[in-house]
């Protein structure tokens, strides 16, 4: 099967739902690439600033690493802006939105108010 039948949710066999199952367990599995692929396409575009968005998230993840943060921080340091290519007026939301299922409630809000936390402090 490479496709289910069904045009109607209600019209779909336990069948269809099982083969829908394994797809969207190879799909979960895949995150972590799909992920470090958004990252990669951060490069290259300054958008007026000194360095790149892709070296921007590799600064802050070692600035992380370096102050001695836990592995959960530093990933989400690495990833914060993430969001900025599909979501750019909301990007912390959708970067959090993103992590949401694999990190604690803490980082969590972290990282879906950093853009909050850059114009409160930075944009004069």
């Amino acid at each position: 099967m490479e496709t289910v039948s069904f045009s109607k949710m209600e019209y779909g066999t336990a069948e269809e739902y099982a083969f829908l199952e394994t797809l969207y367990t190879k799909c979960s599995h895949d995150l972590p690439d799909r992920v470090m692929g958004f990252l990669k396409q951060m490069q290259g575009d300054r958008l007026g600033y000194q360095i790149d968005r892709y070296d921007h998230s590799l600064q802050s993840a070692t600035r992380a690493e370096r102050d001695g943060a836990d592995e959960e921080t530093i990933v989400c340091a690495l990833l914060h802006d993430i969001g900025d290519e599909l979501a750019p007026l909301n990007h912390s939301e959708y970067a959090a939105a993103v992590l949401k299922p694999y990190v604690s409630e803490k980082t969590h809000w972290i990282v879906e108010k950093h853009g909050e936390f850059q114009m409160y402090y930075y944009a004069h």
